[in-house]
């Protein structure tokens, strides 16, 4: 009932919060992705997570075709609303990081369906879109959600570079979305078994060879409350994109 479903957002956030105290490096930026719902306080529940962090932007509900498209947004047509929303996210991040570049940014939320590697999807080719070079990294690698999202099978992955069997530049394979190019460094399903090679002295390194040659970088790592590979992208990147998803 309420008081189940209250206890569960109050664990969540407080999860947030731990997880926004305990980054070492970066800004945190929070992002709200809004969704149907009756509760009226859900707007302050997320302002009292973000506390002064700013909110770049808000992601209407998906329509129901394009929800069940379920690949990017950004060319398709009948998206023009959703993809308009990325493209201002876009245009914040473009802002805000005028003179940082080349930067990277880790992509994360606290569960899982809150909308992160829609997010990471799509921003990366908005920002493609406006002329950037920018390399994606499909970091969440129990779930590869990246990778399947754009329908891409890794040949070398994110798992190899990190393992130190095989060379960043060796993994990056190009992706095209009309006339939007991104590069893309895949993952594989690693299975449950197993710790992550996800480690900060592993993937700082992994990060600094791709900004060598990129504008932005994008890491979709995973939920905060899933592993602890949330806080090593954290720590690595230069800022951190929270998704905040109301109602879920």
């Amino acid at each position: 009932g309420r008081k189940q479903g209250t206890r569960k957002q109050n664990t969540e956030s407080g999860a947030m919060l731990g997880f926004i105290g305990g980054l070492i490096l970066g800004t945190l930026i929070v992002l709200s992705i809004t969704a149907v719902t009756d509760r009226v306080t859900l707007g302050t529940d997320v302002e009292a997570i973000a506390g002064t962090l700013p909110i770049l932007a808000s992601i209407p509900r998906f329509d129901r075709k394009v929800e069940a498209h379920g690949g990017p947004i950004i060319n398709l047509p009948g998206a023009k609303r959703e993809a308009e929303a990325f493209r201002f996210l876009a245009a914040s991040m473009d802002l805000i990081t005028a003179n940082e570049r080349p930067t990277s940014i880790a992509i994360t939320s606290s569960g899982k369906s809150d909308g992160k590697t829609t997010t990471a999807v799509n921003l990366a080719l908005a920002m493609g879109s406006d002329g950037h070079t920018v390399a994606l990294v499909d970091g969440d690698v129990y779930r590869i959600g990246t990778s399947r999202a754009l329908g891409v099978k890794a040949t070398v992955s994110t798992i190899d570079v990190l393992a130190g069997t095989q060379h960043a530049a060796d993994a990056i394979v190009g992706y095209r979305s009309g006339d939007i190019a991104i590069n893309l460094m895949p993952g594989r399903p690693m299975g449950s078994v197993g710790p992550s090679p996800m480690t900060l002295d592993r993937l700082t390194p992994m990060i600094e060879t791709l900004r060598a040659s990129h504008d932005f970088v994008f890491i979709d790592s995973p939920p905060v409350l899933a592993v602890s590979d949330a806080l090593v992208a954290a720590s690595a990147s230069e800022i951190t994109l929270v998704i905040v998803r109301l109602g879920h």
